[in-house]
């Protein structure tokens, strides 16, 4: 076969593979077992905000049904997208079946698991199930990650708005010249307001560019409520160019420092890089939880609570899996 023959059958391929992830579908999940039951009643109540979201991020319907169905409609490709998110949220829980003398003991089951919530009784059978206090639950919305460390801090993965996180300090993702012309970076500058921007365009006046990596701490204008807004730089990502990881790491790292070395107690920060500057998510997420994890364990500071926080689903699963991996949890 020619070289022009090669080249026509490889961009056929590509094409009905594209065409394939194009097509729309419709899919099921069931969860028609007791334990499968306990699954889609936490999904359905507990959960039922952040697979709304995922549909959303993913433009797919998300439904569910009495009949204990979820209905997944949209593009094959985002729906098989959404059909493992699904499932990794399903395995952050723990789902026991038991048989018991009646009357039923619940209560020492519920203590030795921290948090469990009773799905099912029935006379001599029950389905019960339980988070870890690191998994995907929370008394507060918008939570879905928390590790306690074992000296007292936290880790927490949000995806709220940041502007809503109830904390000392949060970060803006900025660039080097400190115009936050768009991005969270715009959506930050346009709530602190004019004495914000006026003295972001102060510093740059008196100190030159803010040079990636790096970060510096602002007054927090007309988010009165916080304490100070910290602009960080992460790194614009191209491909195959060599440090765009210690970049990110040490934009990060200079977050954690500066509110120490200003007394803050809890800190909201951005997946930085990974929005218009195009980092890869499972990248960033492996490199700011790292960062946040060591600057906790390893120095003595200010800081007892670190939140990452994103509204994109994809990157907030990414940073889930990543705290995962950091702490060596299995949940």
């Amino acid at each position: 076969m020619g070289k022009n023959a090669e080249a026509t059958t490889s961009a056929k391929e590509a094409l009905e593979a594209e065409t394939v992830g194009k097509t729309m579908c419709s899919k099921k999940l069931s969860y028609d077992t007791p334990s499968r039951g306990a699954l889609f009643h936490l999904l359905t109540t507990r959960k039922q905000d952040d697979l709304k979201q995922l549909g959303k991020d993913n433009n797919v319907k998300v439904l569910w049904t009495p009949k204990k169905k979820i209905e997944l409609k949209g593009m094959k490709s985002k729906v098989e997208e959404v059909v493992r998110l699904v499932s990794d949220m399903e395995e952050a829980f723990k789902i026991k079946e038991e048989d018991h003398e009646w009357p039923v003991m619940l209560f020492p089951a519920l203590k030795e698991h921290n948090y469990a919530q009773l799905v099912k009784i029935e006379k001599q059978h029950c389905v019960y199930a339980w988070v870890k206090p690191s998994a995907y639950t929370s008394s507060h919305a918008g939570i879905v990650a928390r590790h306690p460390l074992s000296n007292g801090t936290i880790i927490e993965i949000s995806n709220r708005d940041i502007l809503k996180e109830r904390v000392d300090v949060i970060v803006n993702a900025a660039n080097e010249q400190l115009q936050h012309s768009g991005g969270i970076a715009h959506v930050i500058a346009t709530a602190a307001g004019k004495r914000f921007e006026a003295e972001c365009a102060a510093w740059i006046s008196a100190n030159g560019r803010l040079p990636t990596g790096d970060a510096q701490l602002c007054k927090p204008g007309n988010l009165s409520r916080l304490s100070g807004i910290i602009n960080a730089v992460g790194p614009i990502y191209r491909a195959g160019v060599q440090g765009q990881d210690k970049q990110l790491a040490s934009a990060v790292r200079r977050c954690f420092e500066i509110a120490n070395a200003n007394g803050f107690t809890s800190i909201a920060l951005p997946a930085l890089s990974t929005g218009i500057y195009d980092f890869p998510a499972n990248w960033a997420a492996t490199i700011i939880v790292n960062q946040a994890q060591n600057f906790l364990e390893k120095d003595a500071t200010s800081l007892k609570v670190i939140k990452i926080t994103d509204k994109n689903g994809s990157t907030v699963n990414h940073l889930v899996k990543a705290l995962r991996v950091e702490m060596q949890e299995d949940y």
